[in-house]
């Protein structure tokens, strides 16, 4: 942009061309903003108009067999999509199930993508939403949800992420009314304005007006917060909604927020220690090609270290500190491949089995997060035998037993986790010992059979239990 502006200093023409494009961009973004306040109208009567034609909830018969949808943003990538295919395949020997998206990115045929009755529109709508005053209502992708043949076909609709910008609110009181709801709430979008993670902000427990961080995932302008609350708010009161919180932890924010009226319970989420399980460290190492004798450090998240919600940062800063201990190996895992003398970066995985052997061929998982609904990627750790250093915050305290399966730090602070790897450099016999302790706990509470089973639980209710819920 700014070598195009010196040239238009210099060339006839191109600066009159430059602010004709600009005068352009600006009148394509005023009638894309305007295109998205008519979508919300629309969806929002047409969300009305479908409350009102709906039957009520049709009644189960017990003894037959529930189907299941799971809506999710994305089939592959990230936590919600896990936990969402696991059950998705977990319950497919007594449950019928199907999974519907917003993002298809596999080939795989028992995966539905939503589709749209504005192929053109949706996607430009999609790209300034973050700029409109209703993001999260003016998508088209997902307008007439209510009568998607997937949803008519099931009984149960399971939600997991409703971000970014693809699942319109308002389908939340006609789907309550025609089919059961469950919300997993893998972060706190459902109890804010617009954001995934609150951190340091309170600003959700009096309403996220004029957010001071309108930037944080996903994007809303900062006067429209309010609006958007009080908009979720209202269409909370009007539907019926049983919230799984995957932790402790989060069932508290829950009470403390606009959701606090709706039933919740707890289900942990689940891994699988038929994939996830201590093995030959040796022959890990062989086929990842990481040096025998290493002090192997390991950190994952998406976008590896530049994640800024797992503290990516961190690990940036603990690399230098760590360069003169001879042997020491940092492993990153979701960034882009890359290696240095202290940095080995193995970019995305996609089978678990090879996710499994990176954390056998490590001796620690770092995980220095600022924000976790549960920490999946914690859970597997430990369920493979890794000692886990990480910080006390969310709902990390109830994976590490601090001192026992790890450490958990009072802070993101870079000295604190160096102080740890320090000490578990120093104590190889204790390290042992807390690996172990790790997956002992792991196939004890945190199995993915007992997630399973809980939310089969759920599935399975009675209309009376169903019922019992919002009496």
């Amino acid at each position: 942009m700014k070598l195009f502006k010196r040239w238009g200093r210099r060339i006839p023409g191109i600066g009159k061309i430059w602010r004709e494009r600009e005068e352009l961009r600006a009148q394509i973004r005023s009638l894309a903003l305007e295109a998205c306040e008519l979508s919300d109208r629309y969806n929002t009567l047409l969300a009305e108009s479908r409350l009102q034609s709906l039957p009520e909830s049709r009644k189960l018969d017990p003894g037959k067999s529930r189907r299941i949808l799971h809506l999710n943003y994305r089939d592959h990538g990230g936590g919600a999509a896990m936990i969402a295919n696991s059950l998705h395949h977990g319950l497919s020997d007594r449950v019928a199930s199907s999974v519907l998206v917003a993002r298809k990115t596999t080939d795989r045929e028992d995966v539905v993508s939503l589709e749209t009755d504005f192929p053109v529109l949706s996607p430009i709508l999609g790209e300034f939403a973050p700029y409109s005053p209703s993001p999260g209502f003016s998508s088209l992708s997902s307008s007439d949800l209510s009568h998607h043949p997937e949803v008519l076909r099931a009984d149960v609709v399971h939600l997991h992420n409703l971000h970014p910008n693809y699942f319109n609110f308002t389908n939340l009181p006609p789907l309550s009314r025609s089919r059961r709801l469950l919300w997993t709430l893998h972060d706190e979008f459902a109890l804010t304005g617009h954001c995934a993670f609150t951190l340091e902000c309170e600003g959700w427990l009096s309403g996220c007006s004029t957010c001071p961080f309108p930037e944080r995932y996903p994007p809303a302008p900062s006067e429209s917060t309010g609006t958007l609350f009080e908009r979720k708010r209202e269409l909370y009161q009007r539907s019926e909604l049983l919230l799984i919180c995957p932790s402790e932890w989060m069932a508290s924010q829950v009470g403390k927020s606009m959701l606090a009226d709706q039933p919740h319970r707890v289900i942990p989420n689940g891994v699988s220690t038929n994939v996830f399980y201590p093995g030959d460290k040796a022959a890990a190492r062989q086929s990842l090609g990481i040096p025998e004798d290493a002090f192997v450090c390991l950190f994952a998240a998406d976008g590896g270290i530049q994640n800024p919600f797992k503290g990516g940062e961190i690990v940036s800063q603990l690399i230098p500190q760590f360069s003169s201990y001879n042997g020491l190996l940092f492993l990153e895992v979701g960034g882009k491949k890359e290696e240095s003398s202290q940095l080995l970066s193995l970019g995305r995985f996609e089978s678990h089995d090879a996710m499994a052997d990176c954390y056998r061929a490590s001796d620690l998982f770092l995980y220095p997060t600022r924000a976790d609904s549960f920490g999946l990627v914690v859970a597997e750790a430990m369920a493979c035998g890794l000692p886990v250093i990480a910080s006390r915050v969310g709902a990390i305290p109830e994976l590490v037993v601090d001192g026992e399966t790890g450490w958990l730090a009072p802070s993101v602070d870079a000295s604190r986790f160096a102080e740890c790897i320090e000490s578990a450099i120093s104590d190889r016999r204790r390290l042992q010992e807390m690996g172990s302790a790790g997956a002992e706990r792991i196939r004890q509470k945190f199995s993915l059979r007992k997630m399973v089973d809980s939310y089969r639980e759920v599935y399975e209710m009675s209309d009376q239990e169903w019922k019992a819920l919002f009496d």
